[in-house]
């Protein structure tokens, strides 16, 4: 298995991994996770964080492992599978924003007191958003691979 397939298959496997955690989160967080600011804002930082320190480390560990494979170029199959992962997690990532935006406004629009505006369903909607957007990418560029594109 070349290097970038090594990488795929440990991206896909993180962001997997991070939806599990991010719901547990949402769960044990409770009802102040989805209308509290501060609630939401610690499930976020805590995914974040935790997203961050494991792909750092992920990556260093792969490239330590797969070293002479890392400084090839990307063959046209490679390229093509990237682009048309790349369209998917756009996909998802803009369907995201609209979402968020589309819910906030109606919030606000439809009888949205001080109290009940919150940035907090916008705010998890779009991390969610984003993991979802990272597996596609991954997920489809491996689809391809597999497949031949």
């Amino acid at each position: 298995m070349s290097y970038r397939e090594q990488v795929l298959w440990v991206d896909a496997l993180l962001m997997l991994g991070l939806i599990g955690y991010t719901v547990k989160q949402l769960l044990l967080g409770g009802h102040e996770a989805l209308f509290n600011m501060e609630q939401a804002y610690d499930v976020v930082s805590s995914v974040l964080y935790m997203a961050i320190v494991a792909y750092v480390l992920c990556h260093i560990a792969i490239a330590a492992v797969s070293s002479k494979d890392t400084e090839e170029a990307r063959d046209e199959r490679e390229q093509q599978a990237a682009q048309l992962g790349a369209y998917w997690s756009a996909t998802i990532s803009q369907t995201t924003i609209v979402l968020a935006l589309v819910q906030f406004g109606l919030t606000v629009q439809f009888g949205g007191t001080r109290e009940e505006l919150s940035l907090a369903h916008p705010l998890l909607l779009l991390l969610i958003g984003l993991i979802l957007a990272e597996l596609s990418n991954a997920g489809r560029q491996l689809w391809y691979l597999y497949r031949g594109v």
